[in-house]
């Protein structure tokens, strides 16, 4: 008869604790002499820049201005848009008479803030002089570009 030997068992591969225990105690060891070397406080090790708590500023002019709005009654203001902006008898853009448009303003003409705002079609509108002629003129386009801007000091 032909004997044959019976089948090897499987050789199982021993789990790593070993390893896993070694590499835990090894972090473990190594979190606590970072405490020890420095006093309890790892802010040093973290990664990045610290916050700096930031001085409040001086009062500007914008704190004297209605929560939400962009501009007050006298605010000095620009033009900002390099295509001109039309200035207006009424706010609104949408299904105005022809006459409606005063003119169109420069770029960088300065104006004053007499009046508003009013939201309208959509967009803010502020009362505005230019030189001799006054009327209104939207904050942004309806794309959202900004159109009038306060002037610098």
């Amino acid at each position: 008869m032909n004997a044959t030997p019976p089948p090897a068992k499987p050789t199982k591969r021993p789990l790593p604790w070993a390893l896993i225990t070694f590499a835990a105690l090894a972090m473990c060891s190594l979190v606590t002499l970072m405490a020890v070397l420095t006093g309890g406080n790892l802010d040093e090790f973290k990664s990045g820049p610290s916050w700096t708590p930031v001085a409040p500023a001086a009062e500007s002019v914008q704190a004297s201005r209605p929560e939400g709005q962009s501009f007050a009654s006298g605010d000095p203001v620009t033009i900002a848009y390099d295509g001109g902006v039309n200035l207006r008898r009424t706010p609104g853009y949408q299904n105005k008479p022809a006459g409606d448009t005063l003119r169109t303003v420069s770029a960088g003409a300065p104006g004053t803030i007499t009046g508003g705002p009013v939201d309208l079609d959509g967009l803010r509108w502020w009362q505005v002089r230019f030189a001799a002629d006054e009327g209104w003129m939207a904050e942004r386009s309806s794309q959202g570009r900004l159109l009038l801007e306060l002037a610098g000091p």
